[in-house]
């Protein structure tokens, strides 16, 4: 009889440990938001983590045993395809960003790729930066509309004739809203009209202010879009109000100047014809 003793304790340990560590790591995907893929050298994916089956572009179904580059679109498939030739001879990590039309309407993503330690395997973490995007952007929006009204007041303290002030101002207006390349910023104040854009002609609705000095409507300050683009209310409005509320402070200035010089240039003309009596004279 011929018997052969195996202790089972230890092998029985290890699966115990790599169960456990499984769980463990199914527990830490879950709660973050990101999506993880294992890949084989040529982009096939063989493994992946997903706290939100949304997320996914496809199901698992469909594109597990499948190359990443042949899942998605031919925009975002030439994106993978470049990390995975550069995983061939580069190492660390490898980031790209691409956008993906998503059931919910188009998303950033972005991509990190890199080798697992001593295999050939490469974990790929996707991660949506949306909200990322959409913040830098406002912010960059936000930059542009107080760098129009900065250039705006600072033209007015240079003292610029209102022709030249009035055409810089509408074009300062056109480039700091959101689609500058379909902008028309119209200005009407007092006699003047200024453009910028275009024509001035519009058969959009668009965002417009009133210019007023001392309650009287002297003017008005509008934005047009010359596709159907969205504005960005309120700050959009925001901006053509900061605007039209400089123009209703320089107007009531610049009249006044006007009418300061007037005076000067009347008193100064009629000198010759003006008498001054010493009141200390005696006849």
């Amino acid at each position: 009889i011929l018997g052969v003793h195996i202790d089972i304790n230890t092998r029985k340990l290890a699966e115990e440990r790599a169960e456990h560590e499984t769980v463990l790591l199914d527990s830490v995907f879950e709660v973050l938001p990101d999506l993880f893929f294992l890949l084989q050298p040529d982009g096939t994916i063989i493994d992946y983590r997903a706290s939100r089956a949304d997320d996914l572009y496809v199901p698992p179904s469909a594109f597990l045993g499948k190359r990443m580059p042949d899942l998605l679109p031919p925009d975002v498939a030439a994106v993978f395809r470049n990390l995975l030739d550069r995983a061939q001879h580069e190492t660390g990590l490898l980031v790209a960003e691409y956008t993906l039309q998503m059931p919910d309407g188009p998303k950033q993503f972005e991509a990190r790729l890199s080798r697992l330690p001593d295999t050939q395997l490469l974990m790929t973490i996707v991660r949506d930066v949306t909200e990322h995007h959409q913040a830098l952007q406002d912010l960059k929006e936000r930059a542009k509309e107080q760098h129009c009204l900065y250039s705006v007041q600072r033209d007015m303290q240079s003292g610029l004739e209102p022709y030249l002030l009035g055409s810089r101002a509408v074009e300062h207006l056109r480039v700091g809203m959101q689609y500058p390349e379909s902008t028309v910023a119209v200005l009407e104040l007092r006699d003047w009209r200024f453009v910028a854009g275009g024509d001035g002609e519009s058969n959009s609705d668009g965002l417009c202010c009133p210019i007023r000095k001392a309650g009287e409507l002297v003017g008005k300050i509008c934005v047009y879009y010359t596709e159907a683009l969205p504005f960005l209310l309120p700050e959009e409005q925001r901006l053509v109000n900061g605007v039209a509320e400089a123009f209703s402070l320089w107007i009531d200035k610049h009249e006044e100047e006007q009418k300061s010089h007037l005076l000067q240039r009347i008193v100064s003309n009629s000198a010759d014809m003006m008498s001054f009596v010493d009141t200390g004279y005696v006849y």
